[in-house]
């Protein structure tokens, strides 16, 4: 099929007639008033090959000897995947066909056992070897991608080191039903009206001696005050964690289930010290990739 594919799309090239006046050669690859999906002839270290182009990016190209070539050449949009399939659909025969998941684009090479699936955007190239025993078309190598996953030996640690905070604020919501009083508010926040209205919603911000820019969510200044042991510190992120789009002036509430999810957004979803990137097969569509 690797000849037969390089033979067939040569001959859709040299059949389609250029568009008249064009400074260079622009050969459409379907509907002629459609100049940005276009048939393409490369020159590439003394060889031809043929592909598809979509706007100025060669999203699909086929060498002499068989080797297909495909990427979406940094354009991670619904526009490439639908010309890609639409590529594919016509030279593939429904081998082959890209989607979009994970804010990735994902190409899944179909087998007559199994599948193959890699990863085609973020300007990456995907070279496809045909194999003629299998009828099927694999890259040479197994494809690998970075992915960001939880550092679970660094999350304990410091799961460990921020418990005697976590029990604290528990007690102390648990004895007071949750309510944390106007003084207590007062005491550890800016009232509104002096500094003014919150930014996009974010938490009042506390005094210079017990400061956390919780507009800028400061992970680190939240963590060293949760380590601290100090009592002050431990109502000042509490007082925080309760002050989420409110001023000075009142009495608030926060559940402890509303506590145990804020402490873990603090503690593993915006702290980088608690992710970490490994290399992973590509065998499917993946999260956590970009």
């Amino acid at each position: 099929m690797s000849i037969r594919l390089y033979e067939s799309i040569k001959n859709d090239y040299d059949n389609v007639k250029p568009i008249r006046g064009r400074s260079t050669d622009v050969r459409p690859f379907a509907s002629r008033s459609r100049d940005n999906e276009l048939l393409v002839r490369v020159i590439r270290d003394d060889k031809v090959l043929y592909g598809a182009r979509l706007y100025k990016t060669d999203v699909f190209l086929v060498a002499p000897d068989g080797v297909v070539e495909i990427g979406d050449g940094g354009w991670n949009s619904n526009l490439t995947v639908g010309f890609l399939n639409t590529v594919m659909n016509r030279y593939m025969y429904g081998s082959m066909h890209v989607w979009r998941e994970f804010s990735r684009t994902w190409l899944r090479c179909q087998g007559a056992n199994d599948s193959a699936t890699y990863v085609v955007s973020g300007g990456v190239v995907v070279q496809l070897h045909y194999n003629p025993l299998t009828n099927e078309y694999r890259a040479l190598e197994q494809q690998m991608v970075k992915q960001r996953q939880v550092n679970k030996p660094a999350l304990r640690e410091l799961r460990a080191s921020v418990k005697p905070f976590v029990t604290f604020a528990k007690t102390f919501l648990k004895m007071g039903d949750g309510f944390i009083s106007k003084e207590l508010c007062t005491k550890f926040t800016y009232d509104s009206k002096t500094f003014g209205s919150h930014i996009n919603g974010a938490f009042c911000l506390l005094p210079d001696y017990l400061k956390i820019r919780v507009d800028e969510f400061d992970v680190d200044r939240y963590i060293k005050f949760m380590q601290s042991g100090d009592t002050d510190a431990y109502l000042a992120v509490i007082v925080s964690f309760a002050s989420y789009y409110y001023s000075a002036d009142r009495d608030r509430r926060m559940s402890v289930k509303e506590f145990e999810y804020k402490i873990d957004r603090v503690i593993k979803k915006y702290n980088p010290n608690a992710w970490h990137r490994v290399d992973v097969p590509v065998t499917h569509a993946i999260r956590n990739t970009n």
